[in-house]
């Protein structure tokens, strides 16, 4: 029996620690009982990723910067630009690699399609959980490259992180309505207490 209605949208199930309960992928080379499955299962979820084919994850691979700006950008839920110039226009990650870009989240030192060692996986996360005003997450590598299996434990978190609707906290336009107490129009107007005429009338004290 699973502790949520089925009805629930997926999203509200990671609120009440179901997280293990995602079903798992279809991706030949994603076992059951990878320690990738789970957060691949998220990803593919929620759109953020598709895999390199209908079976095919490839979570050994190297995660390379076009990779890593199009998982973010789909979580990030962005209005994909025109490719810029500079970028190649590979029909999936060119408009991803010009957000990035213009959000100082890479810069052109970074190739878009070479691997990404785990200090700069990092530095990428860093900037966009800043962006994102949500708590940072770090990617663990074992190797000099970070394999897009790791890199997808990492983006998981995020996703899950994203879940917990920080717009509730983002939006203070409720808040900074001005209160009557900071309307002093209303209290600051003298034209009664000043009118000399009915203070020189006695007859009403």
């Amino acid at each position: 029996c699973l502790p949520y209605p089925t009805d629930w949208p997926q999203k509200l199930r990671w609120k009440v620690g179901t997280f293990h309960f995602h079903p798992f992928t279809s991706f030949s080379d994603v076992a059951e009982d990878s320690p990738y499955a789970q957060a691949v299962a998220v990803l593919v979820e929620n759109e953020v990723a598709t895999g390199l084919s209908s079976d095919i994850f490839d979570p050994e691979d190297s995660l390379t910067t076009a990779q890593l700006v199009t998982f973010l950008g789909r979580i990030a839920g962005v209005e994909v630009p025109q490719t810029a110039e500079g970028v190649t226009e590979d029909g999936w990650s060119g408009g991803y690699m010009t957000w990035a870009l213009e959000q100082a989240l890479i810069d052109d030192t970074f190739d878009q399609y070479a691997p990404l060692d785990a200090e700069s996986v990092n530095a990428v996360l860093a900037a966009f959980c800043a962006m994102q005003e949500i708590e940072a997450v770090t990617v663990e590598a074992a190797d000099a490259a970070v394999t897009r299996g790791e890199a997808a434990i990492a983006l998981a978190a995020l996703v899950e992180a994203d879940a917990v609707e920080p717009s509730e906290t983002e939006e203070p336009a409720e808040t900074e309505e001005p209160s009557e107490a900071e309307k002093p129009a209303e209290t600051e107007e003298p034209t009664e207490t000043e009118e000399p005429s009915e203070a020189e009338e006695p007859a009403e004290t």
